[in-house]
């Protein structure tokens, strides 16, 4: 994981090579964010409290965008940076977040994270295999 200083952090006691989740993104998500970009410019994710079980992420135009001292990026999606709360990455039990998307009664896009489901772990680990078959 990167600092917003450019440091790599590593939770304490961590090897090296230690990161936070990894995080992918929902085809809804990926397609919503790139709408996005184009209407309003690049944007940033931040990561709600990326260690529970389903979180809220905040997706802000990267325009005018001040990074936090708290945290930490962890991630690109569609172009865009993901940070998360520095604390909170390092101990997220969770290996692989995934960023989705639903729609408010407004109709406006609301970005939410969760674990990695099995199925979708599945398809990760034999789809990337079968593709290198």
């Amino acid at each position: 994981m990167v600092r917003h200083d450019g440091k790599v952090y590593r939770p304490h006691g961590e090897p090296p090579d230690a990161r936070g989740p990894h995080v992918d993104a929902s085809a809804s998500a990926l397609a919503t964010l790139q709408t996005l970009r184009k209407r309003h410019g690049p944007q940033v994710i931040v990561l709600g409290c990326a260690c529970s079980g389903v979180g809220v992420a905040r997706v802000c135009r990267a325009t005018g965008f001040v990074t936090p001292e708290d945290l930490v990026r962890i991630g690109t999606l569609a172009d865009s940076p993901v940070y998360a709360d520095e604390q909170a990455a390092g101990a997220c039990p969770h290996t692989v977040l995934i960023l989705d998307v639903h729609s408010s009664a407004e109709g406006r896009p609301v970005f939410v994270t969760r674990p990695e489901s099995a199925a979708e772990w599945q398809q990760r680990v034999f789809g990337d295999r079968a593709r290198r078959d």
